[in-house]
């Protein structure tokens, strides 16, 4: 009897030891249709632990860190796992010659200041300020998104969306995610939920919270009133395309014959 086919054990960029600066850790064999899971503190993880994002990478902090990963295909299937040790002590040359303002990665102005946050290793939400020509660290996590709605500021630490009150320096915790793709218009904040992938969005006012789709989801976009977005499909290139219109919540389903060869996200450009 044939065997199937084995799932590649996740494979770091980088290998386990000791460093003296922080740094996102990238899978490098990562096998179509599959996806990795990992956790830092050395528990056993599983499909509710934290999403591998090859965007954002794997967040290797401050300290001791034991680090795991398993990765899934479409048909729950495990691969063997893999188990790293990292020790990073925020000491020596390398680290002190960083030089953050040189790798902003989003910025947004309000109110006589700048809000940024900074590669390589998205080491907090730090704030501007214009006229006395100064820098503070004003959210001392690790930052990959963030946006300002009036006096709040919105932002994703390791698929934490939480909120800071500009005035009064509140921090909370919102709710947990399962990716990092974050979007926002005046009113609403727009995710990924962490458990079943679909879009939905919450309230930044009153914290409502709407489900836009019914499916798994692998990228989506705002254009206009329209909620854009792709349907996951474990081992294969997606071919379902949505649209739902936030007036009247409605959802069609989007054909592209045509364009089955093209990856999905950017099979969403060529919409419009």
């Amino acid at each position: 009897m044939n065997e199937e086919p084995r799932l590649n054990v996740p494979e770091l960029n980088v290998q386990g030891g000791v460093y003296n600066y922080e740094f996102p850790a990238n899978i490098i064999n990562m096998e179509e249709g599959t996806r990795a899971y990992f956790t830092l503190d050395g528990s056993e993880p599983n499909q509710s632990s934290m999403l591998f994002d090859s965007k954002v990478g794997i967040p290797i902090p401050e300290g001791n860190t034991r680090l795991r990963v398993v990765a899934y295909d479409g048909k729950g299937k495990r691969s063997a796992e893999l188990n790293e040790h990292f020790t990073v002590t925020l000491s020596g040359p390398e680290y002190h010659q960083v030089d953050y303002s040189k790798y902003f990665v989003y910025i947004a102005p309000h109110e006589g200041h700048v809000y940024f946050t900074a590669q390589p290793f998205h080491k907090g939400l730090h704030k501007f300020n214009i006229s006395a020509n100064t820098t503070e660290l004003f959210i001392d996590k690790e930052v990959s998104r963030f946006t300002i709605i009036d006096d709040m500021i919105f932002y994703l630490s390791r698929y934490d969306l939480c909120r800071k009150n500009l005035s009064t320096g509140e921090d909370e915790l919102l709710l947990s995610l399962s990716s990092e793709d974050l979007l926002a218009d005046e009113e609403w904040i727009y995710y990924k939920e962490k458990s079943g992938g679909r879009v939905c969005r919450i309230n930044v006012h009153t914290q409502q919270m709407e489900q836009i789709s019914d499916v798994e989801t692998e990228y989506f976009c705002l254009i206009d009133n329209y909620v854009i977005y792709t349907e996951w499909a474990a081992g294969e290139i997606s071919t379902k395309i949505y649209s739902y219109n936030l007036d009247s919540k409605e959802t069609m389903l989007i054909s592209l014959d045509s364009a089955h060869a093209l990856h999905a996200k950017e099979r969403i450009c060529l919409l419009f």
